[in-house]
């Protein structure tokens, strides 16, 4: 009688499977019903997902979850203090004051929420080591030696490492930030409507003129973003290594 491979991660049990599964589905769910995903980006989430969620340690898991509901919330929050912002960004170029909305444009403001989210980001990494240690030393009382599950856990814990990962995640949201300004402000183009004071990526209207702000027109804005995100995510991992050990 021959027996079938299974497919699930060694050492999971298809009712273990199942929470992965259901984060996904919440995921999907949710990314589609708020239209921040498209049916390829769904189904590519729905793989990213389950291949992280049913990993352990499951830092990667929470850091996942945590982005994926903080991004657009966070997105709203930036909108919101973008209008709190009275004075124009500043092209990180030049430093000239230029339109709202220019590839390249940057503020305290937007550097402070960069900075937050990638705190938000390290702090999450730090708390579910912490929660998966704890959890996997059970505290048991021994009449002799005291706590020795507080013990195992107290002596697992690296007080050097956890700090790495919230100034790697406040770092890496900054610098990723300042990185994706600069690629914004060079290697994709702006441009701005005299008509309708705004930046615009549209052929010029009847009586409009169209004026060039910054950069060429080599990338969109999807490619300047996976390029800094790839930039960013190889530096940090390098820079982690070459650092903890």
């Amino acid at each position: 009688m021959s027996s079938s491979k299974s497919l699930l991660p060694a050492g999971m049990s298809p009712a273990g499977f199942l929470y992965p599964a259901a984060l996904c589905a919440f995921m999907v769910r949710h990314g589609l019903t708020k239209k921040s995903l498209a049916p390829s980006g769904a189904l590519a989430a729905t793989f990213v997902g389950i291949g992280t969620f049913t990993n352990s340690p499951y830092v990667f898991g929470s850091i996942l979850l945590t982005f994926y509901l903080s991004s657009s919330k966070l997105t709203k929050w930036a909108s919101e203090l973008g209008i709190l912002n009275k004075s124009w960004p500043t092209l990180i170029t030049t430093f000239k004051k230029v339109p709202p909305g220019t590839n390249g444009g940057v503020s305290p403001l937007g550097l402070g929420a960069s900075l937050g989210g990638g705190l938000l980001i390290g702090i999450t990494a730090a708390i579910s080591i912490i929660v998966q240690l704890a959890v996997e030393a059970p505290i048991s009382w021994s009449s002799g030696n005291g706590l020795t599950g507080l013990d195992t856990f107290t002596g697992s814990l690296n007080f050097k490492f956890l700090g790495a990962l919230v100034l790697a995640g406040a770092g890496a949201g900054l610098f990723g930030s300042l990185l994706d300004s600069v690629l914004g402000a060079t290697v994709q183009k702006s441009n701005y409507s005299t008509k309708k004071k705004v930046i615009t990526y549209k052929a010029p209207e009847k009586d409009d003129e169209i004026k060039a702000i910054s950069g060429l027109d080599i990338l969109d804005n999807h490619q300047v973003n996976f390029f800094s995100s790839l930039i960013i995510a190889v530096a940090t991992g390098y820079l982690s290594l070459k650092t903890l050990f």
